[in-house]
């Protein structure tokens, strides 16, 4: 009766007669569903209500039984026939099984499908004490301490039939001190086979919801408690697990279920599903807290490759309620200091899973520190140390899913407007139409501006160079579709800044097309477009085309963007016009391959820093004093003031990422200025050289000024040579003139005949005075002369002397000039040679830069001076001065501050 049925054993069982029988039962082997036992051994003592005994065997499984049974009835009664007729039996068990291999033992008895379920885990050794009590009504585990993967199991529990509509209930209370769970599980997966197992398809990859649904069917109804003092899980250890409830039909009621760990770590929920296996009235409460989310979500198999490597610890509430075509949900989390409020609701939960109507706010208090969690590297400016807030609602029709009221701020950045996405396509689609108020990309995507104006986008894996040659990563050009439209107060990247700009893009397998980029750029407007083609394979060519037309933009604003450093500083605005294109597998390589050309103009321009009218006028009119040279000259006119020029004209051509300057001209009142040249965008560098023109002096030589060096910082330098010679020119033209304009303003010098060429100096001005002197008078003269051919002695350049007495003038051996009274201080005259020959003065290169005192002329030659005896000696002197000088000379008047003028003066004083 006992291998029978449990429906089978009747509650009587009527004996032939009143007897006694005591029985020793010896079986050498018995086979039973292809499992042998052998040595089994049975003993039987029959009394009056009872029989009891024992039974030992080996069993399949290298395992023994050792147990006693008492079957006992609660009364007696006989028979009309006299028999004896026991009723109320009850069943005893007590004893113990061993086993090397428990599934062996138990095959026999239990269905394959079932013992497969269990998995390697009856493959290790197992051992059970037990003292079970059956009835025909309720049978019952009184104490049951198994053993099993070195884990010690309490149970107990009760087995009674037909209670709930002919379901029988199970009963089932379990304890014990600890588990190593992971070691269950892993032997709970059933035996890999040898051969190789066919790679899942995307179906069979598909969470079968509604299959695992109709496994929590049972062919009884359940009621169980379980409690575990410590439990290794996942590779977490869980310091008291717990779990209370019922499986009444198919309804089930959790009154507790929940881990907990000393560490921090717990999960509980509470709640019932009407019915399980349809998922039906559902009203289920969960609540988790974990100090090391990451830890845990790893401790669960679940993929944490794309989350922040430090997430830290976390908490979660959710609240389920509803049935499986419209279950609604509201959860709420904490992490990463930040949270997240959802509420929406799931549909076709048993089939294809959907969320609509959500409701969605994730909050964060800096943005910053949001974005390093993904990238450690991540760097912004101070304006994006500001609060992440982000809301949205959304509702879903099909396979459309549409954002409404979405309303994100990003540090100072907000944006506002409606985003739908279609997962019903090839490819899913994006489509959105968004506003903003001040929008920083450059910020929002850590993009910054490096020292001295280096542009750098800094991720975990980004070189630190200027150009990347890392490949870039486009796939995901050819796996969605997009169709955006951005409209903001400001739009910012890096050192360039839009203002109501309007951002118009479609994506479309793999065609990114940026049809409209408007907007207000540095006082004037900037239109533009871009197309961007993404290969179809791996390590092909990214192609980029794209066009810009800038009109009326600050060109120093404009210059300032471009390199990131302060080149010009200048008042007007320019327009440009270009087309580039270019392709490559990295940014490096799209900047090296690219190639276009433009056209620049402008008008009105104002530079400052140089004023090259003032050039101009100091070339006109060059100080007579000298105080002023080229260098100061430049140093004073290139370092303030302003410079006017009324128009820009430019072209320029894009060779492998190198601007070359075909032509940019600037055309002004005082100046031109031709700039040739290029700026190489892939070594950053700059090599640009100005020819500067003035209007006025018309001869005056063109000024070169150079940029060279760094883009972001050149170093400026000028040609100062040409303009070196030039001023030294004017300048001794300008001596000339004044000696010449005083010499004939006190009557000592005619005026030049005419055809003869204008003095370049003050030595082509004394030769002109001596040629006048020395040319022989028209007839009707008195005067004496000095033949052409009579020699003349060189002009001696004077210098600061001391006022002493008059020197002694030897006299000439063929005709000595008139002896004239000399004045107080004059300058010693070497002797005349004997015969005197016409010959051009030397000619003055420049006056000295200063005279320390007052320089007196020489004698004046009259026309006709008497001839002094040949019997003159050389003792013969000059008459004496009206005064002598005092023995201690007066103090020196101060130099005067025109020096040219002191010597105009000193050759042309009166004797």
């Amino acid at each position: 009766s006992a291998l029978l049925p449990w429906r089978t054993v009747r509650r009587n069982i009527a004996l032939p007669m009143d007897m006694r029988v005591k029985a020793d039962v010896a079986i050498k082997a018995a086979e039973y569903h292809g499992a042998t036992f052998s040595d089994i051994s049975l003993t039987a003592n029959l009394a009056e209500k009872d029989v009891s005994g024992a039974i030992k065997a080996i069993t399949p499984g290298q395992g023994k039984v050792d147990t006693t049974y008492k079957l006992a009835a609660g009364s007696l009664s006989r028979n009309d026939k006299g028999g004896v007729l026991l009723s109320d039996l009850a069943l005893t068990l007590d004893g113990s099984v061993q086993a090397s291999v428990p599934q062996a033992l138990v095959k026999p008895f239990v269905a394959a499908d079932a013992l497969k379920s269990t998995g390697t885990l009856l493959s290790t050794p197992a051992s059970a004490v037990f003292k079970v009590n059956v009835t025909p009504a309720l049978a019952s585990i009184t104490t049951a301490n198994i053993n099993i993967l070195d884990t010690e199991l309490t149970v107990g529990g009760s087995y009674k039939p037909g209670i709930n509509a002919g379901r029988d209930l199970l009963t089932v209370t379990l304890n014990s001190g600890a588990i190593d769970g992971d070691a269950w599980l892993k032997r709970l997966q059933p035996p890999t086979q040898a051969a190789t197992q066919p790679a899942p398809t995307a179906n069979d990859q598909k969470l079968d919801i509604a299959g695992m649904a109709k496994k929590l069917s049972l062919p009884m109804d359940l009621d169980a408690s379980l409690a575990i003092a410590s439990l290794k899980l996942y590779e977490q250890d869980y310091d008291k697990v717990a779990f209370k409830g019922r499986l009444i039909g198919n309804k089930l009621s959790i009154d507790t279920a929940g881990l907990e760990a000393t560490g921090g770590n717990s999960l509980t929920l509470v709640g019932s599903v009407g019915d399980v296996t349809a998922l039906k009235d559902v009203d289920l409460t969960v609540k988790g807290k974990t100090p090391d989310t990451l830890k845990t979500l790893q401790g669960f198999k679940v993929d944490t490759k794309n989350m922040p490597s430090s997430i830290g610890p976390s908490e979660v509430l959710a609240e389920f309620k509803g049935q499986p075509d419209n279950l609604s949900f509201v959860a709420n989390a904490k992490a990463l200091k930040g949270t997240l409020e959802a509420s929406g609701v799931l549909d076709d939960l048993m089939t294809a899973p959907k969320v609509s109507n959500l409701t969605a706010r994730v909050k964060h208090p800096n943005y910053v520190e949001l974005a390093r969690l993904f990238s450690p590297d991540f760097k912004s400016s101070v304006g994006m140390d500001k609060n992440f807030d982000v809301y949205a609602s959304m509702a879903r029709q099909g396979t459309v899913y549409t954002l409404k009221d979405f309303q994100a701020t990003l540090g100072p950045s907000t944006i506002t407007g409606n985003v739908s996405y279609d997962a019903g396509g090839a490819r899913p689609k994006l489509a959105a139409t968004l506003s903003a108020g001040d929008l920083a990309l450059s910020d929002i995507m850590g993009v910054e501006k490096k020292s001295k104006g280096t542009v750098q986008a800094v991720t975990p894996t980004a070189e630190n160079v200027r150009w990347s040659r890392n490949a870039l990563n486009v796939d995901w050009m050819r796996k969605y579709d997009a169709e955006v439209k951005v409209t903001a107060k400001s739009l910012s990247w890096v050192t360039w800044r839009l203002d109501n700009a309007v951002l118009e893009t479609k994506l479309d397998n793999g065609t990114l097309n940026v049809s409209r980029l408007n907007g207000g750029l540095y006082g004037g407007t900037i239109n533009a477009n871009a197309t961007m083609v993404a290969p179809a394979g791996d390590r092909a060519p990214l192609s980029v085309t794209a066009s810009a037309k800038l009109a009326d933009v600050s060109l120093e604003s404009f210059v300032s963007a471009f390199s990131g450093s302060q080149l010009v500083k200048a008042r007007g605005s320019v327009n440009l016009d270009t087309n580039v294109q270019t392709a490559g597998i990295s940014p490096a390589a799209l900047i090296f391959g690219l190639k276009g050309k433009g056209t620049s103009t402008g008008k009105d321009l104002v530079f400052e820093g140089f004023d090259l009218a003032r050039v101009s006028r100091t070339l006109i009119q060059p100080s007579s004093s000298l105080k002023e040279n080229v260098v100061s000259l430049l140093d004073s006119s290139m370092a303030g003031g302003q410079t006017a020029f009324s128009t820009l004209d430019g072209s320029f051509t894009i060779t492998e990422g190198v601007i070359n300057f075909d032509k940019l001209l600037l055309t002004g009142d005082a100046a031109n200025v031709n700039t040739t040249g290029n700026v190489n965008l892939p070594l950053w560098t700059v090599d640009l050289e100005n020819s500067i023109n003035l209007t006025e002096p018309a001869d005056a030589p063109a000024l070169k000024t150079s940029f060279r060096g760094s883009l972001d910082n050149p170093g400026k330098t000028f040609g100062r040579s040409a303009l070196d010679s030039y001023i030294g020119n004017q300048v001794q033209k300008a001596i000339g003139d004044a000696v010449m304009d005083k010499l004939q303003d006190k009557g000592i010098m005619g005026k030049l005949p005419d055809g003869t060429a204008a003095p370049q100096n003050a030595g082509d001005v004394i030769q002109n005075l001596i040629q006048q002197k020395i040319t022989p008078k028209a007839s009707g003269s008195t005067g004496s002369t000095i033949t052409p051919s009579t020699p003349l002695s060189p002009v001696v350049t004077p210098s600061a002397v001391t006022p002493t007495a008059p020197s002694v003038v030897p006299a000439p051996s063929v005709a000595a000039p008139a002896v004239t009274e000399t004045p107080a201080v004059a300058p010693s005259v070497a002797p005349a040679p004997s015969a005197v020959e016409a010959a051009p003065l030397p000619v003055m290169d420049a006056a000295p830069a200063a005279v320390t005192a007052p320089v007196p002329a020489p004698a004046a030659i009259p026309e006709a001076a008497p001839a002094v005896p040949p019997a003159a000696t050389p003792e013969a002197v000059a008459p004496a001065p009206a005064a002598q000088p005092s023995a201690t000379p007066a103090a020196e008047p101060a130099a005067s501050a025109d020096p040219i003028g002191n010597l105009i003066e000193g050759l042309t004083k009166e004797p």
